[in-house]
């Protein structure tokens, strides 16, 4: 009885644990694009890094930007690609 009872107990913990990874997580974004549309990116990006060494901060730095990104459709190849 203790042999079948183990021989369970494996079983079923192996299959919790296998399903307890997470799927990769994906985002897929349509747009619209039409030949000679112009379009206009403003991204803010902000970057913190602190290094350690011997459990000692060695440096801090903080660096935030914003870059401004012009495109035009020049293009429509198919559904899923255009040239800008």
């Amino acid at each position: 009885m203790n042999r079948i009872t183990a021989v369970l107990l494996i079983a079923l913990l192996t299959m919790t644990f296998s399903n307890c990874s997470q799927p990769d997580k994906k985002i897929t974004l349509k747009f619209k694009y039409k030949q000679g549309m112009h379009l206009e990116y403003e991204q803010d990006s902000k970057k913190n890094t602190q290094v350690f060494i011997a459990d000692s901060l060695a440096k801090n730095e903080f660096i935030e930007f914003k870059a401004f990104v012009n495109q035009t459709i020049i293009e429509i190849v198919d559904d899923s690609t255009s040239k800008i």
